[in-house]
């Protein structure tokens, strides 16, 4: 029984990814979202870590290598 429920859910989350998909006009306004997402995405986890306890000395390593 469980098996069945788990197939009927990955199938709905199928279907909403090919909802997402479908709304959009081209790949490349898809490849831009995708980006936007990712930049943003990278930008939180870098304010996040600056703002956490490691050492000075690991945070300008962050930064660097983030560059």
């Amino acid at each position: 029984m469980q098996e069945i429920y788990n197939r009927v859910q990955q199938g709905d989350r199928w279907k909403q990814k090919l909802r997402v998909c479908q709304s959009y006009h081209n790949v490349n306004e898809f490849t831009s979202d995708l980006n936007d997402i990712i930049k943003h995405a990278k930008e939180r986890e870098k304010q996040r870590f600056l703002r956490s306890n490691a050492s000075v000395q690991d945070k300008i390593a962050y930064i660097r290598t983030s560059l």
